[in-house]
């Protein structure tokens, strides 16, 4: 499958799924959202929700979940790569952006900046797009070209034409997961407020 549609930043928002509540109150935040770091900064599952606010509007807010990246065999996930729980981790705060490799119906994470194996670092997982706080999310994000308006939204298997990076796809009720068989892929990550194009 390839991606044949996008969709911009503006006309979709997440559904933070990762364990744990957000803080919204005063905390420590990162002086730079796109670090990456060998070792933990803050610890595992760390959750911060922001204001979004765009030309001096607030459209919302935006929750950042700090995880660890471990490359799949997928190309490594660019700044805006969209990233899942991977199976074979024991831990639900490691992610990758390999189709073959995530859970497909577990929580969504956006990548804020080119990732390394092995990083740390924080990933956008609920809310609207901050591209007030990372302007790189600014754009648009792959899908399969059946992203409807007012309907949810969970990551696609991959791109064949690009190393098998994820992206999104529209959510089907009682789909078929191409990995388990199951068919309870019932949970949207997301859901966009346009169709794709």
């Amino acid at each position: 499958m390839a991606f044949a549609s996008t969709i911009d930043d503006s006309l979709f928002y997440l559904i933070d799924q990762f364990a744990g509540g957000s803080n919204t109150g005063p905390t420590v935040i990162p002086g730079d959202w796109t670090e990456l770091s060998g070792t933990p900064l803050f610890p595992l599952g760390t959750k911060i929700r922001m204001p979004v606010v765009i030309s001096g509007t607030h459209v919302g807010f935006a929750t950042f979940t700090y995880l660890k990246y471990s490359k799949g065999t997928a190309d490594a996930a660019g700044a805006k790569g969209i990233c899942g729980i991977k199976a074979s981790s024991p831990s639900p705060y490691v992610v990758c952006n390999d189709g073959g490799e995530i859970l497909l119906e577990g929580p969504i994470a956006i990548a804020l900046t080119t990732m390394t194996d092995g990083k740390y670092a924080f990933f956008w997982t609920g809310g609207v797009c901050p591209v007030n706080i990372v302007s790189g999310l600014d754009g648009n994000y792959n899908t399969d070209g059946t992203v409807a308006a007012g309907k949810g939204i969970v990551m696609s298997d991959g791109d064949s034409s690009a190393s098998g990076v994820a992206g999104f796809s529209a959510l089907v009720d009682k789909d078929t997961d191409s990995k388990t068989g199951s068919t309870t892929r019932g949970i949207a990550g997301g859901y966009a407020l346009s169709d794709d194009a």
